[in-house]
């Protein structure tokens, strides 16, 4: 890292939220009822979800289904997000557990994934070195619609 750049200017436009520390505390309990109780849901409306793909397979009706499928399918991405800073379940085993098997659906590699969102924590204030940043500010054209179609989407560490 340049330590002659400042980056005063990056530090100063970083936005913060005006929540009340005992608020902040009371929202980031974590719990393996609410934890589990949530994935279950999850887990749950997939498998209704699909159940309905699979039936409705040769119709025009089958667009809702897989259309719900897929999205909760991309969702279980933000329950590994979670994961990786062990915030959903109180118990760090049953964190470890989901995040394995979120990573497996999602073809990430955990501990990798994991230390590399660690790094994108570290250097967040710079696009630069962030390895999951896209690309750099302000976003072209580009480098927005080429991960679309799997260009650009991982960056080495």
């Amino acid at each position: 890292m340049n330590s002659e750049r400042d980056y005063g200017d990056i530090l100063e436009r970083w936005y913060t939220s005006n929540v009340d520390r005992s608020e902040l505390v009371k929202l980031m309990q974590r719990s393996n009822l609410k934890g589990i109780i949530q994935l279950l849901c999850h887990v749950a409306l997939m498998i209704v979800f699909a159940y309905l793909a699979y039936l409705s397979i040769g119709t025009i009706w089958m667009i809702f289904p897989f259309f719900a499928y897929g999205t909760l399918y991309c969702f279980l991405n933000h329950v590994m997000h979670e994961t990786h800073h062990r915030t959903p379940f109180k118990w760090n085993w049953l964190n470890e557990t989901v995040h394995w098997i979120t990573a497996f659906t999602h073809g990430a590699e955990p501990i990798f994934d994991r230390w590399g969102h660690a790094r994108h924590h570290t250097y967040t204030y710079f696009p630069d070195m962030d390895p999951e940043s896209i690309g750099p500010r302000p976003v072209k054209l580009s480098n927005f619609f080429l991960p679309f179609i799997g260009f650009g989407i991982i960056k080495p560490l």
